[in-house]
């Protein structure tokens, strides 16, 4: 009797210790360097550098804060910076697999405030004109992050904002 109860507790430490691990690596605050913005990629709208950690969205605030930038918006929306980042810095960084497991780039765009009022994260209301959505998104009400999706020819998707990508940060000209 005693042999068995030893073994569930062992049992149950180790999932406890799996999940606390799981969770931790969901909540990582992403270290960054001190911008010396050697290592950013220079464009018309602004300074921007890829951070291939995988995080949760509000992990890539935090980040991009720490970097004293924020999460990409106005490149995201300038068609030719949108371009330049991503044959200058997501592609290449995708192709030689340097994005980990997951399916996309955190971007600053969200609907936190309010449900289904989508919003860039420098306060300009997303529309039809200035955001790349993917065919039928944003689709699920319950997916409040947004980010560019590898399976969908890198547009705009709506995500559920614990779900661990890498992110862009930029620093705006206009900051």
């Amino acid at each position: 009797m005693i042999l068995i109860v030893v073994g569930v507790i062992m049992i149950v430490t180790s999932l406890v210790s799996t999940v606390t691990t799981n969770y931790k690596k969901l909540q990582l605050q992403p270290t960054t360097e001190s911008p010396g913005r050697d290592d950013w990629h220079h464009f018309s709208t602004g300074s921007y550098k890829l951070f291939p950690t995988e995080v949760n969205y509000e992990a890539a605030k935090n980040g991009c804060r720490n970097a004293n930038a924020r999460l990409v918006t106005e490149g995201i929306r300038n068609k030719v910076t949108r371009k330049s980042i991503m044959d200058e810095m997501i592609l290449p960084a995708f192709n030689a697999n340097k994005l980990g497991e997951g399916y996309g780039v955190w971007i600053g765009l969200d609907d936190l405030e309010v449900i289904n009022k989508w919003k860039w994260i420098d306060g300009i209301a997303s529309t039809n004109d200035n955001t790349a959505w993917a065919p039928s998104e944003p689709n699920n009400g319950s997916e409040r992050c947004g980010m560019l999706h590898k399976l969908l020819k890198w547009l705009i998707n709506d995500e559920y904002c614990l779900v661990a990508n890498a992110y862009v940060c930029e620093i705006a000209k206009s900051k």
